[in-house]
């Protein structure tokens, strides 16, 4: 049989490990179709929109794309991405989605299907039960949105060993996720990002503003000083290991590190006094972000056919709880999330939870654009914050900025 190579680009799934782990998913692979070779590279978040749509637009590139899921309507309409549906069809296409939350399914209800899930990524509220023990606090106090601002600060007040702690634990350095972080916000505090015909911005009205300025209050007000400059790598490293703030939202990967026994991170004292709380419900209720990743097949793909294959076999029952245990995100298949959790029905339990108020972006054409520009808009608004420049006023002046320049995207 004719010798086969494929090339397909991931993110950091697995951080710097990420090669590692999944050459060794690839290994099983391999053994499956021996006349497939995958050669993998591995580009940042931030770079990947970038370099993906430059690949769609000169017709080279990969085979497989990783996709964000909310980047798959863009990227189809753009001819960047292959029809698969007649192949899902084969596979009955139900498996793929979570019972979990329906719009998974939502997205997926065209005629024509451009991408399969690979894996959910959600918020989740972290927080140290001995924190909360020496400040009198218990989960249920930090429920609703004033109820966890008075918890902040409450913790604001608290100094352990003599050192001040932190109620919030924010990274000032992660621009490409802060739109994943405020969304829950708007959403609870009764905003959309678009109006309910996709046609219009909602980002700068007055429902969207309350959301966006309780939490970026709340990062101003109680997050820690020095967090706010520093890394994601060494943010976590302030809550999980140091103790020096008492809250910190992130997504399911901490389970493979600071949370995980076989890591060089984990420390046991530590993970015994970690929490896990459902989001915060705002006047409109209670959301969790809800995104993840898809696979899809270049169009410009000399191997349409092995690149099905490959992302068939990635998306398999078996393969996705390998390899979703490995990095520690969610598996979509609906065959498998609860053997992901199999050794604690417990967390199995609170994650079903969390992903019940899960909501995604909308499903878009130009979501991919929008997004990037909401993205770099958000970023500034963050860094002012870190330079103390931060008003209510210069929050609406940036997004009425951006307004007129995502309505324009919309109307194409």
């Amino acid at each position: 049989m004719k010798k086969i190579d494929l090339e397909m680009w991931v993110m950091p799934n697995a951080s710097f490990k990420t090669g590692l782990t999944f050459g060794q998913e690839l290994k099983h692979f391999s053994k499956k179709y021996p006349h497939i070779n995958v050669r993998i590279k591995v580009h940042t978040w931030s770079s990947a929109w970038r370099l993906i749509m430059k690949a769609v637009r000169t017709k080279k590139g990969p085979d497989v794309f990783q996709l964000g899921s909310s980047w798959v309507n863009t990227l189809a309409y753009l001819g960047g991405l292959a029809d698969i549906s007649k192949p899902v069809e084969e596979l009955k296409k139900k498996d793929f989605f979570s019972p979990l939350n329906k719009q998974m399914e939502e997205s997926f209800k065209e005629e024509k299907i451009y991408s399969l899930p690979w894996f959910m990524d959600t918020r989740i509220l972290f927080y140290r039960k001995d924190i909360f023990k020496k400040a009198g606090l218990k989960e249920k106090d930090i429920g609703n949105w004033d109820s966890f601002q008075k918890a902040c600060q409450k913790i604001a007040s608290l100094k352990i060993k003599g050192k001040k702690i932190y109620p919030l634990a924010v990274s000032g350095a992660k621009s490409w996720t802060l739109i994943h972080d405020i969304a829950p916000w708007i959403w609870s505090g009764g905003g959309e990002f678009l109006n309910f015909r996709g046609k219009k911005i909602s980002f700068q009205q007055r429902e969207s503003l309350k959301g966006m300025k309780f939490y970026f209050d709340l990062v101003r007000a109680y997050g820690s000083k020095i967090a706010l400059k520093q890394n994601m790598g060494k943010v976590m490293e302030d809550f999980f290991i140091y103790g020096r703030c008492a809250m910190h939202f992130s997504g399911t990967w901490v389970f493979s590190a600071f949370l995980n026994p076989n890591s060089h991170l984990y420390r046991a004292e530590i993970a015994q006094n970690i929490g896990i709380a459902l989001p915060p419900a705002g006047p409109k209720g209670r959301y969790a972000f809800l995104g993840g990743s898809n696979l899809g097949v270049a169009k410009f793909s000399k191997y349409p056919r092995e690149a099905w294959e490959l992302i068939s076999f990635l998306t398999s029952p078996s393969s996705q709880l390998r390899y979703t245990k490995a990095i520690s995100n969610l598996p979509v298949h609906s065959k498998i999330f609860d053997a992901f959790f199999f050794e604690d029905k417990q967390l199995a339990e609170k994650f079903k939870q969390i992903c019940s108020y899960g909501k995604m972006f909308p499903p878009v054409f130009s979501w991919g654009i929008i997004e990037t520009i909401m993205m770099e808009t958000l970023a500034e608004i963050f860094n002012s914050i870190r330079k103390g420049r931060y008003t209510e006023n210069l929050l609406k002046k940036e997004i009425k900025k951006i307004s007129s320049e995502i309505n324009f995207v919309l109307s194409l």
